[in-house]
């Protein structure tokens, strides 16, 4: 039988006492001539409903700095996600030095999957970078960092550079970058990337550069240049701070140790003051201030601020990523 055959119902004699076996006869009649009947249409397609099938789609929100806490509430339909979050860049010291500027320090870089869960909200903490040292006479900024619940600058910021008695201050320290759940403490923090440290101040040779954020601890800042003996603050740790860097000249000025999880601030104020810590899961260092008294610059530079360290949970945590500001990015599949 062809598809566009007809299928006559033959026609079955019965007797009025047995209608039921008519009507199983004549079922079975048209079954075996390849024909089954069908109420209200023709059959359904092969394979069952003609509706189309949803398909994925993946979709990626980006988190820019915004010097403020931000949030992500979980779609509907969405249990699993991919988070990167990268820490930001520490600034870069003022100096007159022709071999250049204390640099600032790289931010950190963590990635990892999370389970989710529907309309939960997440909170989203990009850091900032720390502001540049060059033409600043007085303290510069390190970079918002963490929640703003308790500061408004974010309880992971930059350390602040030291006050410069001149117009070359240091480099402030970067903000950490962090994802939290459950809350906005910073017990509340699932996964961090730290920020670098700022830049140290110098005359005629450069001071020292700051400490990259990130990876389970970052790494030191540098130690003033030029037979200084000013040191470069401490790396924050996945255990502990970052110290404070030792300031040198007659009159020295130490960095701050890092408190918590935000950046200590540069020695200062002094001729060349220290850079900012850079902010993470325990932040890092202040580095030391060279002040003399009377002398401005004697060959002896400052030392830069350390970097704060990372957090990846289940992930993966790196050092020395990025020199601007931070970003977290947030990946996951939807069904249209």
């Amino acid at each position: 039988m062809t598809d566009d055959s007809i299928c006559v119902t033959p026609r079955v004699h019965s007797r009025r006492r047995f209608p039921l076996l008519a009507t199983v006869v004549g079922a079975a009649a048209l079954a075996a001539a390849g024909c089954v009947p069908v109420k209200g249409g023709p059959p359904p397609a092969p394979g069952g409903s003609t509706q189309p099938q949803p398909q994925p789609r993946e979709i990626t929100e980006t988190f820019d700095c915004e010097n403020a806490s931000q949030s992500w509430v979980v779609p509907v339909g969405v249990t699993e996600a991919d988070f990167v979050v990268v820490g930001a860049g520490g600034g870069h010291g003022g100096s007159s030095s022709p071999t250049g500027d204390g640099v600032g320090g790289k931010g950190g870089h963590t990635e990892a999957t999370l389970a989710v869960t529907p309309h939960e909200t997440i909170q989203i903490n990009v850091g900032c970078r720390g502001d540049d040292g060059a033409g600043v006479s007085g303290v510069t900024a390190g970079g918002f960092g963490g929640s703003d619940q308790s500061d408004p600058l974010g309880d992971a910021r930059g350390g602040d550079a030291g006050s410069a008695s001149t117009s070359r201050a240091a480099g402030g320290g970067g903000g950490a970058s962090d994802v939290r759940r459950d809350g906005t403490a910073p017990t509340d923090r699932v996964l961090v990337a730290g920020g670098g440290g700022g830049g140290g101040n110098g005359l005629n040779t450069a001071g020292g550069a700051g400490g990259h954020g990130g990876g389970g601890a970052g790494t030191e800042g540098g130690d003033g240049s030029g037979g200084s003996t000013c040191t470069g603050g401490g790396p924050g740790t996945d255990t502990a701070v970052g110290t404070g860097g030792t300031g040198c000249g007659d009159s020295p000025v130490n960095g701050a140790a890092a408190s918590a999880a935000a950046g200590g601030a540069g020695g200062g104020p002094a001729w060349d003051p220290g850079g900012g810590g850079g902010g993470g899961w325990f932040g890092g260092g202040g580095g030391g201030a060279h002040h003399t008294g009377g002398c401005v610059g004697c060959g002896a530079k400052s030392g830069g601020g350390g970097g704060g360290s990372g957090l990846a949970g289940p992930g993966t945590t790196t050092p020395d990523v990025n020199a601007g500001d931070g970003q977290i990015t947030i990946t996951y599949t939807i069904f249209v």
